[in-house]
């Protein structure tokens, strides 16, 4: 509201125009009228800015007759949001199942709510804790997202979160890393190929076992072959990147 005084001594025929970056979306009423001397007028400027407006600072000029005054606006998003992956790298076996945590918070004026859908790269079967989710302003909500990979899924693998609200225009995404490792690759070696030896003697044979995998494995051994041959064990645990060494005796009759 903007006040128009005729401080003269003479009936005063006020028109009223505006310009600057936000007379697009502004109307300003009455546009003309008559003012008698000592008379206050107050005209009114409803501002609307479209919903493809962009936000930032705007300026307003409104004139009547002679003089002149400027309101600046602020248009700001009343449906910001934020978006936030509670954990962005994560590290896991193939086959076992792993979860990402997402929050989202209505920074907006209004409730709000936000569809949700998984882009990008991603092993095996991944699913979302919900489809949709509403929340109203000043609050939040937590989001996951379950990945199962695949037995023979191996390496590195980015995917994201897309959230698209249904009211605002800002479709944002939160991007994670999973990290599947070989836990359970292993390799079996043995100290050399070929043994000779004499009837009613003994010798023993060196077998290494190694977990070239991430996490700790038990590892359970057996023989095939004559019945003068055997293991001291039967069964090794290994921790990860480490060997273990087992005997194998042999005693012909």
């Amino acid at each position: 509201m903007d006040v128009i005084e005729n401080s003269g001594d003479e009936v005063m025929e006020v028109s009223v125009s505006t310009s600057g970056s936000a007379s697009s979306f502004s109307t300003t009423v009455p546009q003309g009228f008559l003012l008698s001397p000592g008379e206050v007028k107050t005209i009114y400027t409803y501002v609307t800015p479209f919903s493809s407006t962009n936000l930032g600072e705007y300026s307003l000029q409104i004139y009547a007759s002679s003089e002149s005054l400027t309101h600046n606006l602020m248009i700001k998003d009343c449906f910001d949001y934020s978006l936030v992956n509670l954990e962005s790298e994560k590290h896991t076996c193939p086959g076992e199942l792993e979860s990402f945590n997402f929050e989202i918070l209505n920074d907006g004026d209004y409730a709000e709510t936000y569809d949700l859908s998984i882009d990008g790269n991603y092993p095996g079967q991944v699913t979302l804790s919900q489809g949709a989710v509403s929340i109203s302003p000043g609050n939040s909500a937590m989001v996951e997202i379950y990945v199962e990979p695949t037995e023979d899924s191996l390496g590195n693998y980015e995917f994201s979160l897309v959230v698209d609200p249904n009211t605002g225009n800002s479709i944002k995404s939160s991007e994670v890393l999973l990290v599947v490792d070989p836990c359970y690759d292993f390799s079996i070696s043995t100290d050399k190929d070929s043994v000779s030896i004499c009837e009613h003697t003994q010798d023993t044979l060196s077998i290494l076992v190694e977990n070239q995998g991430s996490t700790s494995n038990v590892y359970n051994l057996d023989l095939e072959g004559p019945a003068w041959a055997s293991l001291e064990n039967n069964k090794l645990t290994v921790g990860p990147d480490s060997t273990s060494e087992v005997i194998l005796h042999l005693s012909p009759d």
